[in-house]
This record gives structure tokens, C-alpha cells and sequence, in this order.
């Protein structure tokens, strides 16, 4: 036997090794989060059409696909101030269109009961029609034609109101 005939099989080995965690690697897929957006949630609030004060009433559920839990699709709002913007309703559904992808997460700290203040922006017909299809069926859920999205960025779309001066900041008043 030569000499080397050890130290090549386990070298063999090695690279066979190396080759399979590799492969292995290559199969996970990684994804992130790529943001190109408002820095803080005062730059979400100027850029959104309707801000609101709502208390959440409803928690909806987390995507098939998710890549954390929890992560809501969306959650139901009971409007308490109308800060920004015409929204007549007095309950409206805050979709993230963002959930179940690295870049969701929004409402996964907002469960029943919990008062936020909420940067929101009405989807367009094109959002919801045939040619958002694709999107849709990838996020794992489609929010209804004039559905509200929350507006996002970089920065959270929507605040806590945990004290009574966090709430004294929004409530009551006009955003421009």
C-alpha cells in the first residue's frame, strides 16, 4: 500500500464532504429584505395618504409560507382618530402586504387590544386585479379591491400607544 493511500481517501473524504454541505447550502434559499424607503416612522406618516388611532380588534392569520411567526396578514382596526386623510370607515382592515417575507413582521407585536397609531394607503384597483395575481399567489393571500395597506419603507409603518403621553403626541390632532 503507498504511503499516501491514507492521507488521499481522507482527503477525498473531505472534499466529498465539502461538496455535500455545499449542495446542501445552495438549496436553502436565502432571502432579504432589500428597503429603499423613509428612514423613521415621522418620514412613513408625511409620505401616507390617511394616518389613523385605531385600537386593534381582530389579529388575522400569519401566511402558509411564513418565514416568522407570528406575522399577520392583516389586523381590524376600530378607528379612533382620524389623523390624516378621508377614511369614513370605523373599522377598517390594515393589510401587510409584506407579511410572511423578511420584510413583514409589522404586526406581529400588535395582538387584540393594543392602541396604535398606523400609516395606511388605499390599494389601488391594480393592486388587487388579474395582473397582481402573481404576487398575491407567491405572499400565500390577497387583500380585497379598496383594502388599505399599510405604508411601508425602511421604517415601521405604525406605532404603540403605551402611555398617555404617546398618545397625546397623535390623538386629537391633524398631520399634514
Amino acid at each position: 500500500m503507498p504511503r499516501n493511500a491514507g492521507r488521499s481517501g481522507v482527503r477525498l473524504g473531505f472534499w466529498l464532504l465539502c461538496t455535500v454541505l455545499l449542495l446542501l447550502a445552495a438549496r436553502t434559499s436565502a432571502e432579504a429584505c432589500s428597503c429603499t424607503g423613509w428612514r423613521n416612522f415621522d418620514h412613513v406618516v408625511r409620505a401616507a395618504p390617511v394616518v389613523v388611532v385605531g385600537r386593534v380588534q381582530f389579529v388575522g392569520p400569519t401566511p402558509p409560507r411564513s418565514m416568522a411567526e407570528p406575522d399577520p396578514t392583516f389586523v381590524d382596526l376600530q378607528v379612533e382618530w382620524r389623523a390624516k386623510g378621508q377614511i369614513q370607515e370605523a373599522i377598517v382592515r390594515a393589510w401587510n402586504a409584506s407579511a410572511g417575507s423578511s420584510c413583514g413582521g409589522s404586526f406581529a407585536r400588535t395582538p387584540m387590544g393594543t392602541e396604535i397609531v398606523v400609516a395606511l394607503t388605499p390599494l389601488r384597483p391594480a393592486d388587487t386585479d388579474e395582473t397582481s395575481d402573481v404576487y398575491w399567489q407567491a405572499a400565500g393571500f390577497k387583500p380585497p379591491p379598496g383594502a388599505y395597506a399599510i405604508s411601508s419603507g425602511c421604517a415601521d409603518p405604525l406605532v404603540m400607544l403605551k402611555t398617555p403621553k404617546d398618545r397625546s403626541k397623535y390623538f386629537g390632532k391633524r398631520i399634514r
